[in-house]
Formats: structure tokens, C-alpha cells, sequence
């Protein structure tokens, strides 16, 4: 499930969200399917939601 909200990946990331950790299905970080969904053209909610994650996921430090 895609939701592209920036506001969940705060409220995550100020929680504490470990943002290296990697999903045992692609072995991608949080960063990663940022980067992964910004790219994807299938997204009817189009890319530039998943920019604003990326930056400030990169922001925050996040190992892709």
C-alpha cells in the first residue's frame, strides 16, 4: 500500500523510525521506496508527493 503522506513519515521518523533499517522482501530502506515510488510512473497521485518524502528523508540523514 501506497499512501505518499508526508505527515505519516514525520509523525514515524519523529517517533523514532529506525530509517536504515532494510524490508526483508527488496532489502530497501525507507529512503529507498521513497526513491522507488518518486520514479514510478504508475502512481496516479503522480511524483512530486514522493519528492517532498525524499528530500526530507535525505534531510533527516537516511541511508538509501
Amino acid at each position: 500500500m501506497w499512501s505518499g503522506s508526508l505527515a505519516a513519515v514525520g509523525v514515524l521518523v519523529e517517533a523514532g523510525a529506525e530509517l536504515g533499517t532494510k524490508d526483508r522482501a527488496e532489502d530497501a530502506t525507507p529512503l529507498g521506496w521513497a526513491e522507488y515510488a518518486q520514479g514510478s510512473t504508475d502512481r496516479g497521485n503522480g511524483a512530486k508527493q514522493y519528492s517532498e518524502i525524499v528530500a526530507y528523508l535525505r534531510a533527516k540523514g537516511a541511508p538509501a
